[in-house]
């Protein structure tokens, strides 16, 4: 009898067919992600001295609008990716826990961006509404002081 052993692998690591490419699908917008936060942090350096203006938050909107979009991305390869684990491994294998921890935080980072959105446009809103009625006032001092206001700033 032959004293060598044979070797036996005792883990493997197995990748579902289609898993690799949800992987790099996830990673593209992660590098996306990063390139819209740094956009970001441009857009609220650039308005530090004054974030509440008009256009500083028109930027922003835009800005958070564009990281929705890229999330809503993310979240929907997730899903897919989820929905192809659990088919193959089982609902509580340690692959699917993964995915759908994942896509949990997934889901979280995109609520958060969404409120950070309604935030910014409600800010937006206010600032419109103030600037509407400064008009206003204006135009109704100088009416009662018998003075006429041009158009552009009625």
């Amino acid at each position: 009898m032959s004293t060598t052993a044979k070797k036996i692998p005792i883990g493997a690591t197995i990748f579902l067919e289609g898993e690799k490419e949800f992987r790099q699908a996830i990673t593209g917008i992660n590098k996306e992600l990063d390139t819209n936060k740094s956009e970001l942090s441009l857009v609220t350096a650039e308005y530090a001295k004054n974030s509440d203006s008009a256009e500083a938050l028109t930027s922003k909107i835009k800005v958070l609008k564009d990281q929705i979009e890229l999330k809503t991305k993310k979240v929907k390869t997730m899903e897919d990716a989820l929905a192809a684990v659990k088919k193959e491994y089982g609902e509580n294998d340690a692959k699917v826990l993964a995915w759908q921890k994942s896509l949990n935080l997934a889901k979280a980072d995109l609520i958060k961006t969404t409120n950070a959105l309604d935030e910014t446009q409600k800010s937006l809103d206010g600032a419109g509404q103030k600037t509407g009625s400064l008009a206003g006032a204006l135009t109704g001092l100088a009416d009662a002081a018998g003075i006429s206001v041009p158009p552009a700033m009625q």
